[in-house]
């Protein structure tokens, strides 16, 4: 008797250790970073600067941002945006494919605050700010060593040729004055990063515009029938990026100051290599961003 309870006990341990590396494993799986290079300083909160700033860094975003709204989901799902900015924000919509895939849904997502947990579960695309601080006007590039890919290797459906990376420029103000950095909301307009554009054989005939969802679908309709439809709306995104990126690409302008940037990282539901209701914990965006010269 005694050693059916030694051997129970040491199960349900072995069970909790197993829980317990299990979701540790996965709070880690979707990553990112932004690094500067060329003098250029980040900040997640308009305060403290340096030169990379990580996913560890939101989560760990103390009350020196109040006011933030940074949506970092353990995983990624099935969303699509018109490309369209409303109050600083990039309208998103979560897509439900049903009976057998044959049809589709779709419903406005807006982002909460919430970093990896309860209120993150049903969250489907990430969303943060950073800020950057620059002594002089500058265009920023994306360059070379900028990337999205699979960090499970090969067999990951390759989810990473359908993701997306939007940058909302909100304002800027002098670098004296970073307390009203952070209630910056002006943007209107997304610069939108498509990278590993050319995995995709029909991109590389040139077909790089697509259907987005333009609005909720509460009343399902035919998956196959997007064309032609208005609850749709043609897009392309500003920048591409090759899967083997060796140059550097133009993104956007900033002001000399302290500039506040709104950041979306999410799976293009419509992109033709996504799959119906696909999901994935296993993508690590890398972005690299330095001065045009």
């Amino acid at each position: 008797m005694k050693k059916l309870k030694v051997l129970v006990i040491l199960v349900i341990i072995g069970a909790i250790c197993f829980g317990i590396y299990k979701i540790y494993d996965e709070s880690k799986e979707v990553d990112f970073k932004i690094k500067m290079t060329d003098g250029l300083q980040i900040s997640v909160d308009g305060k403290e600067f340096k030169d990379e700033i990580s996913k560890e860094d939101i989560l760990n975003l103390s009350d020196s941002y109040k006011d933030s709204v940074n949506q970092i989901p353990k995983k990624l799902g099935n969303v699509s945006s018109p490309l369209r900015v409303e109050n600083g924000k990039l309208d998103m919509y979560y897509v439900q494919y049903v009976k057998g895939n044959e049809f589709l849904k779709a419903f406005k997502e807006d982002e909460v605050n919430c970093a990896i947990k309860d209120e993150c579960v049903d969250k489907n695309y990430i969303a943060f700010d950073v800020f950057i601080k620059s002594d002089n006007p500058v265009t920023l590039n994306l360059t070379k060593n900028s990337n999205v890919k699979s960090r499970s290797g090969k067999g990951n459906n390759n989810y990473y040729n359908a993701t997306r990376v939007g940058f909302i420029v909100e304002g800027t103000v002098p670098a004296d004055n970073s307390d009203l950095a952070q209630s910056l909301s002006g943007g209107n307009r997304a610069i939108i990063w498509e990278p590993n554009y050319d995995i995709n054989k029909k991109n590389e005939e040139g077909f790089l515009s697509y259907k987005a969802v333009d609005e909720e679908i509460k009343k399902e309709i035919s998956a196959g029938q997007v064309d032609g439809n208005f609850s749709f709306l043609k897009v392309t995104s500003n920048v591409f990026t090759r899967f083997e990126n060796n140059k550097d690409t133009e993104l956007l302008d900033i002001q000399a100051g302290i500039t506040k940037i709104r950041v979306y990282m999410w799976l293009e539901s419509q992109d033709i290599d996504m799959k119906p209701n696909a999901s994935t914990n296993k993508l690590m965006f890398d972005v690299e961003l330095g001065a045009k010269k």
